[in-house]
């Protein structure tokens, strides 16, 4: 039984493998160099959201700094997604992985 399961475990990793990779180059330039961010008209607040909670929970606060140049930064595919709903006038980048 237990090789069974290791057996099992092995044949999704490997099928999963190509899509980890296929994803890793894609991102890799977002996620591993400095972001190249837009000059500032305005004062610029920076503000780093992990996930898509800590972007909806920024969004209180970011509603009142529209006088400001905003830019939000993720580490997740979905709390880029969200910055990027919730706020479509502010620059919108990866950081690096924790």
């Amino acid at each position: 039984m237990r090789l069974l399961y290791q057996l099992a475990i092995f044949l999704i990793a490997l099928g999963y493998f190509p899509k980890a990779l296929f994803q890793s180059k894609r991102t890799l330039k977002s996620r591993f160099t400095v972001p190249a961010l837009k000059p500032a008209t305005k004062p610029r607040i920076w503000i780093h959201a992990c996930s898509v909670g800590e972007t909806k929970a920024a969004s209180a606060l970011l509603h009142y700094m529209q006088d400001y140049d905003l830019v939000i930064s993720s580490t997740t595919d979905t709390g880029y997604a969200t910055a990027k709903q919730l706020f479509p006038n502010a620059q919108h980048i990866f950081m690096p992985y924790d």
